[in-house]
């Protein structure tokens, strides 16, 4: 899968990412069953260079084939979706998976190969900022209690209050936030679930994190990953200028809503799973 050197100059560095092309989510919700929505990989090759794009469940269990692409792809940069942290990566690869996902087994791989880790995505403190002036801070919270349940059943296993605020305060929020408070967050699951947080079915959390509908936590989850989908595609691209062979670790639903702007700029995807 390896492609010959060639000078940076002659790659199309001039065109720039369309972001109007990204798929919307309706278009991605159609595209994958539940069952597989997340698991989506494909590669893209264009004047000496190459591109892939892993897209997985976020889970804490197995590296779903990423040593097996860092072997076949050999590539000299990886662009992850959490930001790059020495607290995801542990002594192993069994040992960084259980510590942080996805992100955390192309963190310990990409340091054994010596090559670059960087992260795709906007760093979640600014990301935030935006987000509460955009949107009421319930709906920016409703989204985020229905994304991390969702995620969490993912893994197989079950939400509690616990959790969800380590979750919030470690990725979201300010320490000591008062929207990480149980009092807090059973409002806001009162106001749009009409249950307390320990209450919610699977079915009330997708409807919270889903993005093609009309609620307000579906708006802010739509503005966020939206926000989110066009930052990533203009860094990947960047990335793409100044090295050969680069390999994405994502989210299978950002990977799939990405696919038509790459293939705009490179030529169409192989698709690999």
């Amino acid at each position: 899968m390896t492609s010959s050197l060639v000078n940076p100059a002659d790659f199309p560095s001039e065109k720039e990412p369309n972001t109007s092309l990204l798929l919307s989510p309706k278009e991605v919700y159609e595209i994958h069953d539940e069952s597989e929505r997340k698991r989506y990989i494909y590669a893209c090759k264009s004047e000496g260079k190459e591109l892939m794009v892993f897209g997985l469940p976020h889970q804490n269990k197995e590296d779903m084939g990423l040593k097996d692409a860092f072997e076949n792809l050999k590539p000299d940069c990886v662009m992850i979706e959490r930001s790059v942290s020495d607290e995801l990566v542990g002594r192993s690869l069994e040992v960084s998976i259980k510590k942080g996902g996805e992100s955390g087994a192309a963190i310990y791989l990409a340091r054994e190969a010596k090559i670059p880790v960087v992260s795709w995505n906007i760093p979640r403190a600014e990301l935030m900022k935006e987000a509460f002036k955009v949107h009421p801070p319930s709906a920016v919270m409703g989204y985020l209690i229905g994304h991390f349940y969702t995620g969490i059943m993912e893994e197989g296993d079950k939400p509690d209050y616990k959790r969800l605020q380590n979750y919030l305060l470690f990725r979201y929020l300010e320490p000591n936030d008062k929207f990480a408070s149980r009092e807090l967050i059973d409002v806001v699951c009162q106001h749009y679930a009409g249950k307390n947080f320990d209450e919610l079915s699977p079915e009330d959390a997708s409807e919270l994190d889903r993005q093609d509908t009309n609620g307000e936590p579906n708006k802010a989850s739509a503005w966020i990953n939206n926000r989110i989908d066009t930052a990533a595609v203009e860094k990947i691209w960047d990335q793409l200028k100044l090295k050969k062979q680069v390999l994405v670790v994502a989210g299978g639903f950002h990977a799939t809503r990405w696919k038509p702007v790459f293939e705009d700029l490179m030529g169409p995807a192989e698709q690999l799973s």
